[in-house]
């Protein structure tokens, strides 16, 4: 029988109910050689071929050290008590910045209180840093940006240098594409089935410094945070027990409307409109990589501070009924509550 060449081999996935067969785009939102579901085929497969498949019930998944899809997390969850951090913001806010250089200063240590202690998506980290290393070539470091409309989730341990024989703190970061911030703030139903938002340990929205230096652009970046918290209030995603932070991004570049004190208007803005809605709305600053590093605002600037607000536990909501289950995993708590 012939040998298949490359172009007659069809694109493939091991997901039923992907369309990558059909149309070329992938089901998780990926460039299909990226994704880990994908495969090449050697053309159309007869019905005794597929019969001779194994049987996929009983094979071992082995899990590639990606990203966490919203159902694998219980590969965390149900091993350590965990802290889910969901973070929102337009595209090029700095959500994947933000990632990436948690993941960089652990590697060459830089964090002066933690020690990295394991990832179960260290490829997943990986694979996002490579445009800020030297083999990308690239002059200037870069993120990559993400694609993907669902939620996704980077994992990360660390230790307390100054208690290594305590358990190490376990955190998962979300990883979702600007673009479905935008789309919820149109869409009711984009907006609910963003409910995860209501699990998260710490719900983080990221203001794009850039564009809040731009006295052209802030207005418009300011009233679209305004719209998609308003949305989630109006959807019961956010309520009186909704804690909030708002997170400056690219600090480096914000010294003018912070001296002339238009960043200090921004935070009372937010504060005046939602603080009847909301449990608390908390502020941050960062420059997770400013152009250039300084003595004041070096590389990572503010993320060691997150990281220690990030392992607090919240307060939870009280339970009206029954016996509150003794555990430290929020994902149990949150469970019970909602039956």
């Amino acid at each position: 029988m012939p040998e298949t060449t490359d172009d007659e081999k069809l694109k493939s996935c091991e997901q039923t109910d992907c369309p990558v067969r059909a149309s070329g785009k992938c089901l998780e939102g990926l460039e299909p050689e990226s994704c880990s579901h994908f495969y090449w085929s050697d053309g159309e497969e007869s019905e005794g071929e597929q019969d001779k498949k194994p049987d996929q019930n009983n094979l071992i998944r082995l899990f590639p050290g990606t990203e966490l899809h919203t159902k694998e997390l219980g590969i965390v969850t149900y091993e350590h008590p965990t802290n889910l951090i969901i973070i929102i913001g337009e595209s090029f806010s700095g959500k994947s910045t933000v990632l990436t250089s948690i993941f960089d200063m652990f590697q060459v240590g830089k964090f002066k209180q933690f020690y990295f202690a394991g990832s179960y998506t260290q490829y997943g980290f990986e694979s996002r840093c490579h445009l800020s290393r030297a083999p990308s070539g690239l002059v200037e470091p870069d993120t990559a940006h993400t694609q993907s409309i669902e939620f996704n989730f980077l994992h990360i341990a660390f230790k307390d240098k100054e208690n290594l024989s305590r358990d190490a703190h376990h955190l998962l970061l979300s990883d979702i594409s600007g673009e479905r911030f935008n789309m919820a703030i149109n869409s009711a139903t984009m907006m609910t089935e963003m409910s995860l938002m209501k699990e998260a340990e710490h719900l983080v929205y990221l203001l794009d410094g850039e564009k809040l230096a731009d006295k052209f652009q802030r207005n418009a970046i300011v009233t679209r945070a305004n719209q998609f918290i308003s949305r989630a209030v109006d959807n019961g995603l956010f309520d009186t027990d909704t804690e909030i932070t708002i997170i400056f991004t690219k600090y480096d570049l914000l010294t003018d409307i912070v001296n002339d004190g238009t960043l200090e208007k921004i935070k009372k803005s937010f504060v005046d409109r939602f603080e009847a809605n909301l449990s608390a709305i908390k502020f941050e600053v960062i420059a997770a990589r400013p152009k250039p590093p300084t003595a004041d605002i070096p590389f990572g600037f503010g993320l060691e501070h997150l990281l220690s607000v990030w392992l607090n536990k919240r307060k939870l909501p009280e339970l009206n009924v029954g016996t509150i289950p003794s555990s430290e995993r929020y994902f149990e708590l949150y469970s019970y509550h909602n039956g």
